[in-house]
């Protein structure tokens, strides 16, 4: 079986691209979702590449990158996030995998000024990354705080009456933590609703010079990745001190889970402690079981989390590289500070 890798063109290739990700990726795959994740971001237009089966033009697979403005110490820099990497069960041998793989990360290092790119592989995806010879790799960990006991007593004891008994105390004694943290005097919390204003971008030109490495979030970044996301829905709580927007937290869940894809804001630990707490106490009031906080094995605020209830469970890859000429040193330190979390993923 012959496999032909080439680059995609995003307006002539859409509708086979869109159909080989709904068939070998994810059913949710659609027109809406690629205008948004390849052709709509602030940050630049995607790239990808497609592999086919010349015996019976058969489109088996797709690799892509997607671009990202990483500011290192406030300093911008372009990055690529590689992501929606699929190949058809018929051709999952490792062969295919390789060439798709080998044509994107040969692309992306001829790119004039890439300071590198990052991927969150799965582990069969780490395997391939093995076999290219990509040995910058670190973890993203997922951090877990449990805000309620009732799950977790009904798979230790049943639906009995003694979890039905012991089920409050436990989750008056979580809400209890929570509240006897408390939130720094000076600092309020509150929902954010809507559209992210020129606020948002002034806190990031404010605070991003104290970061070693995060994305760029402006508000235009932040309105399209997360308010015109047609993927997920997600809420906003916002920190102010002295009405001054000083941080914030993203976040989604489901009835019984959710999850924090990004905490932002000035580095203090009344800040970013207090939107942990406050986003541990709404989600209490609305029965969520655990919110699970990924964030990369470097991320500065591992202790912010651990302060905050938080906990390590599993680990899974997380790959760096530098481009070939690159002159940011964070990209040849998968372990060092990166400041990133579920957000900066590719979609």
């Amino acid at each position: 079986m012959p496999i032909v890798v080439r680059p995609v063109d995003l307006d002539a290739d859409r509708e086979a691209i869109v159909e080989t990700l709904r068939r070998y990726l994810t059913p949710r795959a659609s027109e809406r979702r690629y205008d948004w994740l390849y052709r709509d971001s602030p940050h630049g237009r995607a790239r990808a590449w497609i592999a086919r089966d010349t015996t019976n033009e058969t489109l088996v697979g797709i690799a892509a990158a997607f671009p990202r403005r990483v500011l290192l110490s406030g300093v911008p820099h372009l990055a690529w996030v590689l992501g929606d990497f699929c190949v058809s069960e018929r051709y999952r041998s490792l062969g295919p995998a390789l060439q798709l793989q080998r044509a994107l990360l040969a692309a992306t290092a001829e790119e004039q000024g890439l300071a590198g790119w990052y991927d969150f592989p799965s582990q069969n995806m780490a395997a391939v990354y093995k076999r290219l010879g990509v040995k910058e790799q670190a973890f993203l960990m997922r951090m877990a705080q449990p805000l309620r006991v009732d799950r977790v007593l009904a798979h230790a004891l049943g639906n009995t009456q003694l979890a039905r008994w012991i089920a409050p105390i436990g989750n008056l004694w979580l809400a209890m933590g929570v509240q006897l943290k408390g939130i720094g005097a000076s600092v309020s919390v509150e929902a954010h609703i809507g559209k992210f204003g020129d606020e948002f971008t002034s806190l990031a030109r404010e605070a991003s010079p104290s970061y070693d490495a995060c994305i760029e979030r402006s508000a235009e970044y932040l309105n399209w990745r997360f308010a015109e996301n047609p993927m997920e829905q997600y809420e906003c709580l916002v920190a102010r001190e002295f009405g001054r927007l000083t941080g914030y937290a993203l976040f989604t869940h489901t009835a019984e889970d959710a999850i924090l894809v990004d905490l932002f804001g000035i580095k203090h630990e009344s800040i970013l402690g207090g939107l942990l707490r406050a986003l541990a106490k709404e989600l209490q009031k609305r029965r969520v079981m655990t919110i699970s906080a990924p964030i990369v094995e470097g991320h500065p605020w591992r202790n912010v989390f651990l302060q905050a209830g938080y906990r390590v469970r599993e680990v899974s890859p997380f790959v760096v590289c530098p481009g070939l000429s690159s002159p940011a040193p964070m990209f040849k330190a998968p372990q060092g500070p990166w400041y990133l979390m579920h957000g900066d993923r590719d979609s």
